[in-house]
């Protein structure tokens, strides 16, 4: 978990400046009435570095013409990088260190700062942003991303050798290599070891995503897309391959239903996997779909795919295909058909692949993971943020964290730069079992005959 490298003391209340031609020309207020009370900078990514981020219109509102003035207080030492939108002055001692007063985007400065020591910042709001933040530098060494997880090879080649649950599918299309390779890692390393890890997809990735999946996960099976639609054509003919080539979603769920092995763990690229899925892995033995929640879809799960809702409510209605353990006990054909008839270009991409699965495992066995352990902060919020959250000690209890239905996911300089506390994190050195107790099960558990 990165720590800010400052904190505030105090902050003015916006006081009005002087400004010609988008050029602030007024002093700043030094001495405005303080408040009682401050803002907390949230944890962002910049231009590739990480920072500290106040943002002012947000605490404020748009305060278009004012300017406020802050004291921080240094805590370490070094080069710090700060950026500002629109233009800041910062004063240290009664000294002017630096001088910023024309508007424009967000841009970054540099001054060296001693721990301990204050400065006085004052910033100013034209019209849009109004940003402050800062970092000491440098922020981190990423060094290659082939370099910064082959460090971790040796410790999943080591995991590697003592399988303990079904095989680990993962659909990708290669855009955030990075990020799927720290999804696969925390799973092998703080979740359970796979008997295989089998990769598809590789017909969308770029030859430098191919690179480092070979690289930095030998272990791993690609699966051609040819012999997939292979088997794909086998089953439903050329309509649904060539479906499947045209919707990712029917691709996904064809990778679940015509590629052995029949039980497995379905794992998308924005899981990072921070505890024991031991206790999921366990109620698998006796149920045939176990399952991340999302909001109840059962409505439109069997409007969509023409399915009675047992007792006038889908069992499986929360089913999220983001993470979910599947026996598949179907018949090949059967399930082939059951696709075609209903169309993927015209119908939401959830209700068709969630729907699906949720429909055809209405009436058999399956189990609802608690939404406290397998989290998805689209539905509930993060907190500290994607990059502020502390996923070293993990101390929300967070089993999984899922990224799914966000605009913006994890980015590949975001997976390296938290790679180090996600696969070094508290689960690796801890042997505590999932926490699953039977009174939990039977709460959260539907299992029918």
């Amino acid at each position: 978990m990165a720590l800010p490298p400052f904190r505030i003391v105090w902050c003015s209340w916006p006081q009005a400046a002087e400004v010609n031609e988008e050029c602030w020309i007024s002093e700043p207020a030094w001495h405005a009435v303080k408040m009682s009370y401050a803002p907390l900078p949230a944890w962002r990514s910049v231009a590739g570095e990480f920072c500290w981020m106040i943002d002012w219109k947000e605490f404020f509102g748009e305060m278009r013409g004012f300017h406020v003035v802050f004291e921080i207080e240094i805590l370490g030492s070094g080069d710090l990088a700060f950026w500002a939108d629109d233009g800041s002055i910062v004063e240290r001692e009664g000294v002017t260190v630096h001088q910023d007063r024309a508007a424009h985007r967000l841009q970054r400065n540099l001054i060296s700062v001693l721990a301990g020591e204050r400065l006085r910042v004052a910033s100013w709001q034209c019209y849009g942003d109004w940003l402050w933040g800062a970092s000491l530098c440098p922020s981190v060494d990423f060094g290659s991303p082939t370099g910064s997880f082959l460090r971790f090879l040796p410790m999943i080649n080591s995991r590697l050798r003592q399988t303990s649950g079904p095989a680990l599918k993962m659909f990708t299309d290669g855009v955030s290599p990075a990020r799927t390779i720290l999804s696969v890692y925390s799973m092998i390393l703080n979740g359970y070891v796979p008997c295989k890890v089998m990769l598809f997809g590789e017909h969308q990735w770029a030859d430098e995503a191919r690179s480092l999946f070979v690289r930095c996960m030998p272990f791993a099976e690609i699966i051609e897309t040819s012999a997939l639609r292979w088997a794909i054509n086998e089953a439903g003919g050329n309509s649904l391959a060539n479906l499947a080539m045209q919707a990712w979603w029917v691709m996904k769920t064809c990778v679940a239903f015509f590629s052995d092995p029949r039980e497995f763990c379905m794992m998308d690229d924005d899981v990072f996997v921070l505890a024991s899925v031991q206790g999921a892995v366990s109620a698998f033995g006796t149920a045939d779909l176990v399952y991340q929640a999302d909001l109840d879809h059962g409505d439109a799960y069997t409007r969509v795919w023409r399915s009675p809702q047992p007792n006038g409510r889908l069992p499986t209605g929360r089913f999220n295909a983001g993470l979910y353990w599947m026996r598949n006990h179907f018949n090949s054909r059967e399930i082939a058909h059951r696709m075609l008839q209903v169309s993927a270009r015209g119908t939401w991409h959830v209700a068709w692949e969630q729907g699906f699965i949720a429909t055809l495992f209405a009436t058999g066995r399956s189990l609802e993971l608690s939404s406290q352990r397998y989290f998805y902060p689209l539905l509930d919020g993060f907190p500290g943020g994607m990059l502020g959250y502390d996923y070293r000690n993990n101390p929300c209890g967070f089993t999984t964290v899922h990224y799914g239905g966000l605009p913006d996911k994890p980015t590949d300089v975001m997976a390296l730069w938290l790679a180090d506390d996600i696969l070094r994190s508290d689960a690796n050195n801890s042997t505590r079992p999932e926490r699953l107790p039977s009174a939990e099960l039977q709460a959260e558990v539907e299992l029918t005959a």
